[in-house]
């Protein structure tokens, strides 16, 4: 069964977490990714992907976590095919993801957006998550409680989403 994006937002929408942020669902596409929907809680910036845009997936987060959630040998593959500089970077970003379960971007795309993103299971490529900025992105923490609220919001969510799949 094919991922109903409209009811995944409208999950992301009752968060209290994620509904003022932006939440962007993307899905591997060979060594991309294609941004296929999104929540807009807050004012979208330069850089932020819009439905349809498609960018690299070693370089953001939504696609380091689709390549996540992939088989290991399907994401070697994947990863095998990119251009150098971004294999490079998703060989040590892929089993990083998949060990914490979730993936992040620490300012590839734009070095003042830190993106963190979860694998959907059950829906193999496809991947959601929350590009954040960062005001003094050179004090950035991985670990800090905003990056963890976000990050258990989106397990929630997905958990939901899981639940309720017929």
């Amino acid at each position: 069964m094919p991922l109903d994006t409209e009811r995944l937002l409208r999950v992301v929408a009752t968060s209290p977490v994620l509904s003022r942020n932006i939440v962007q669902v993307a899905r591997l596409e060979g060594t991309d990714v294609r941004y296929l929907d999104e929540h807009i809680g807050r004012n979208p910036f330069a850089s932020t992907a819009r439905p349809g845009d498609v960018r690299g997936a070693g370089r953001t987060a939504v696609g380091i976590a689709a390549l996540a959630g992939l088989d290991p040998d399907a994401a070697a593959a994947v990863v095998a095919e990119m251009p150098e500089q971004e294999a490079v970077a998703a060989r040590k970003a892929v089993p990083a993801a998949r060990a914490r379960g979730y993936a992040i971007d620490p300012g590839r795309v734009h070095p003042s957006v830190y993106g963190v993103a979860i694998p959907l299971d059950g829906y193999s490529g496809v991947s959601f998550g929350v590009p954040l900025i960062e005001v003094l992105p050179g004090v950035w923490q991985e670990h800090s409680r905003r990056y963890q609220e976000v990050v258990a919001a989106l397990r929630a969510a997905a958990a939901v989403v899981m639940k309720t799949r017929t």
